[in-house]
């Protein structure tokens, strides 16, 4: 007899998710009501009724899962919303602080910049203001002087026009 793959069963078992563990073992309840319903000595009335039977508690079984599946999920999704929530303030927070410290960084700074640039303008001022004296006290040293030479010129002009 040749070997054909598709005679051999598998079973696939997913850790972590409890929807598919209540499905399977729904598929399983009901597989195995079935098998027992039909392997039992029963009239066919009572099988049917008993099928019947199997088949609501089945229905709402699998109407329970499901209501149960949607309020997992439900409180994942509020979960992960509210976790989402939090993480964004405390983004927003954070930002907030670092903002605040690059503020303060940068208003320190101009005040120091600030501050350098009125003592740089204030020292070029007396500088200024020590040049514009030294200049008038040289015009007027260079002024006294010519006008001491010019009378001694007078003077010694004088002297020679009166010998």
């Amino acid at each position: 007899m040749a070997y054909d793959e598709r005679d051999e069963s598998v079973v696939i078992v997913e850790r972590g998710n409890a929807n598919g563990q209540i499905v399977a073992f729904l598929v399983g309840l009901t597989i195995g009501a079935g098998a027992a319903l039909l392997l039992a000595p029963k009239s066919g009335a009572e099988t049917r009724a008993d099928i019947a039977r199997q088949a609501r508690r089945a229905k709402k079984a699998a109407t329970d899962a499901a209501r149960q599946a949607r309020e997992r999920a439900s409180a994942a999704v509020d979960d992960v919303s509210d976790e989402v929530r939090r993480r964004a303030a405390d983004v927003r927070d954070e930002v907030g602080r670092r903002a605040a410290v690059v503020k303060d960084e940068a208003s320190r700074r101009y005040s120091s910049a600030k501050r350098d640039v009125e003592e740089a303008i204030d020292d070029v001022r007396l500088r200024v203001d020590a040049g514009r004296e030294a200049g008038r006290a040289a015009a007027k040293a260079a002024r006294d002087e010519l006008q001491r030479r010019l009378a001694e010129g007078r003077d010694a002009a004088d002297d020679g026009a009166s010998a």
